[in-house]
């Protein structure tokens, strides 16, 4: 039986709709929302000198962009020839030695260590110890971010905003902090190690408005977002998009250490 006009163009529009809300709700979903990323479920792909471990590139309430992968460099490799970019970068070296180059000048820097690139600094890492080097790179966008000078952020920024810098492991530390200002992208960017002991917990459910990364360095973590649990171990990663409730715990029989990275910006929601 073939259709009266007027049905057939009713039924077209219900389509076109139904098309329309589809595509919303994918667009919707290009977001990046709080999400568990399992060291045990990455990828690996060989590069070149290594192997790369895609982990998310989206936008997120906060940012513009956040982009984050790992990469492992084999032994005497390094990851690319010195080159600057506006977005900025933290990153964290999982396993292995490297010398960091910022503009001109390399610092060694050992497992455990972690090091932030400013906007347009010269910048390239190198693999100097005698296995696998293995690093967790953060890449992120705001809106200042395509505002700034064409030039290494060294030559510019104000002396309240955080440099480039390396920032080595220190054994027995405990819980400690890294950096907690603005960068010339960021209003501020905090950045940290916690250490829970067996059965502790970080707190019973908390929230904040800025965009938190966790990063597992040592044992297991059970992580709680919005009444979804995960337990993760090493090399793991977490994001939790602002407000939304959590609650990190240690249930393993060993200490866990993991970073914390939290960033803000004009689009941060309030609390």
């Amino acid at each position: 039986m073939t259709p009266k006009i007027p049905a057939l163009v009713r039924l077209i529009a219900l389509i076109a709709s139904l098309s329309i809300g589809s595509i919303a709700i994918a667009e919707e979903s290009t977001t990046l929302k709080s999400c568990v990323f399992d060291w045990n479920t990455r990828v690996e792909k060989p590069t070149g000198v290594g192997i790369y471990r895609g982990v998310t590139d989206k936008p997120s309430e906060t940012l513009e962009r956040f982009e984050c992968h790992i990469t492992t460099l084999h032994a005497g490799n390094e990851s690319h020839p010195p080159h600057q970019h506006p977005q900025e970068e933290f990153i964290i070296l999982q396993e292995g030695e490297l010398d960091v180059h910022i503009n001109g000048v390399d610092h060694r820097i050992g497992a455990g260590g972690m090091f932030f690139f400013a906007s347009y600094d010269w910048h390239a890492v190198h693999n100097v110890g005698d296995g696998p080097a293995t690093y967790l790179v953060f890449n992120y966008e705001s809106g200042e971010t395509r505002k700034v000078r064409r030039e290494p952020a060294a030559n510019w920024a104000p002396k309240t905003a955080l440099a480039s810098a390396v920032f080595p492991w220190s054994d027995g530390n405990g819980a400690r902090e890294f950096f907690n200002s603005p960068t010339v992208t960021l209003n501020n960017l905090k950045g940290a190690i916690t250490q829970l002991a067996p059965g502790e917990n970080s707190a019973k459910s908390t929230s904040n408005p800025a965009a938190t990364v966790l990063a597992v360095r040592d044992g297991e973590l059970d992580v709680t977002i919005n009444g979804e649990h995960s337990k993760i171990g090493r090399g793991s990663i977490v994001f939790i998009s602002s407000n939304d409730k959590h609650t990190l715990s240690n249930s393993g029989d060993s200490d866990t250490v993991y970073y914390v990275f939290q960033m803000t910006t004009d689009k941060t929601p309030k609390s």
